[in-house]
């Protein structure tokens, strides 16, 4: 038999199905295919979506864990912080240390004289420094040595007195900025308006006389408190600078034996809480003797030395928080004033200044986490007592 023939009867034989039945198999067959598929592609969308749902399940459940986990590290937070003003209630007599300490604050507002101020502050330090009553940190404070220190010293302490005492001073800045506003603002209504000399003469005069008037007799109060505003709404980061630079000075203070007795952060609540112009914003100290040493020409070495690194405190702080200093120009001219009022030749003011400068950016940088706790005390209107009490926790490595 031929290969043809076989081929030809393969083909032709009653037992193969015909042309058009082949066709309807294959046609068959890829349906089956494709029933198939689509029956497996369903089965691993299935799949998938369960995949999905058992990950978005399984983040969610890490999620709460994570929420619980942080409201517990908060509710222990909470606690600790209540279990802290617990003890120090327990162990220290805040309560009464704020009456003597509110009674000095008020004979200074007051005007009373500074024997009185004095008599007064003295029983509250004598309180502090009572060893039955707990305040174990005042004057406590571990400090340099006290030596002539040079630039290159301070450098190596991370301390570039150059920059550090270049203070850029907001109010300052505002004040210069109102001033030519004010000036500019006059020169347009003198071209537009036209008003006769006489008048121009006249607001002038009484603008000045206003000025003067406020600096002799309220010591420029109404000045700073419009200064103090405005820094405050232009200025985003001026709040909190005046709190970083505040806490500074109060922990400064109290650590190296100078007792506060109040603060305020802004003009308006110096004014408000003292109801006086005779305290401005910021911290007030138990001071009032020295003070009489500086009129009297008496100044002690001591006496000297606290009074230099409590007025430099907020400046260091700030330095070392946001390396460029903003608050404190009048502190730093006090200082100055000072050193000329004594007669210091330049080198010795140098040393002066430098001591006070490395002392202090020591004992803060001791106690850094104290200050921000204290910062954000002060922030919250906390009491000078227990502003004191965080002071009398001490720092990490003295729990």
């Amino acid at each position: 038999m031929s290969f043809a023939g076989l081929s030809f009867a393969a083909v032709s034989s009653p037992s193969s199905p015909s042309p058009s039945g082949a066709l309807k198999d294959r046609v068959q067959s890829v349906h089956r295919v494709q029933q198939e598929s689509s029956i497996a592609g369903a089965g691993f969308l299935r799949s998938a979506w369960q995949v999905q749902q058992s990950a978005f399940l399984a983040l969610g459940a890490t999620a709460a864990a994570l929420h619980r986990r942080a409201r517990g590290q908060a509710r222990k937070a909470k606690g600790r912080s209540a279990a802290a003003a617990a003890q120090d209630a327990k162990t220290l007599p805040l309560n009464k240390l704020d009456e003597l300490l509110e009674a000095a604050v008020n004979a200074e507002a007051n005007g009373d004289s500074w024997q009185d101020v004095a008599k007064v502050e003295t029983a509250a330090k004598e309180f502090v420094q009572f060893a039955g009553n707990g305040f174990r940190f005042f004057g406590a404070g571990t400090q340099v040595e006290k030596r002539p220190y040079t630039p290159q010293e301070l450098d190596a302490a991370g301390l570039n007195t150059a920059v550090l005492l270049n203070v850029e001073d907001t109010l300052e800045n505002v004040r210069r900025t109102l001033l030519i506003a004010f000036l500019f603002i006059a020169a347009v209504l003198i071209v537009v308006l036209g008003p006769p000399l006489r008048v121009v003469n006249t607001i002038g005069g009484a603008v000045l006389v206003g000025v003067l008037v406020d600096q002799l007799v309220n010591q420029g109060t109404l000045q700073i408190l419009l200064l103090d505003s405005v820094a405050g709404a232009v200025s985003p980061d001026y709040r909190d600078r005046v709190a970083q630079h505040e806490a500074g000075r109060f922990l400064v203070a109290y650590l190296i034996g100078i007792l506060p007795k109040g603060y305020t952060l802004s003009a308006a609540d110096a004014l408000g809480k003292f109801q006086s112009t005779n305290i401005r914003a910021g911290c007030v100290f138990c001071t009032a003797q020295v003070q009489q040493e500086m009129e009297s020409g008496t100044l002690s070495g001591t006496s000297l030395d606290r009074f230099v690194c409590v007025k430099l405190a907020g400046i260091v702080q700030e330095y070392l928080l946001y390396r460029q200093a903003q608050i404190g120009g009048s502190n730093l001219q006090q200082v100055e004033n000072l050193f000329q009022a004594m007669n210091f030749e330049q080198r010795r003011s140098g040393d002066q200044t430098r001591f006070a400068v490395l002392n202090v950016a020591t004992l803060l940088r001791g106690y850094e986490e104290v200050h921000s706790t204290l910062a954000e005390a002060m922030k919250r209107g906390a009491s000078v007592a227990e502003c004191i009490a965080i002071i009398e926790r001490g720092p990490p490595e003295a729990e």
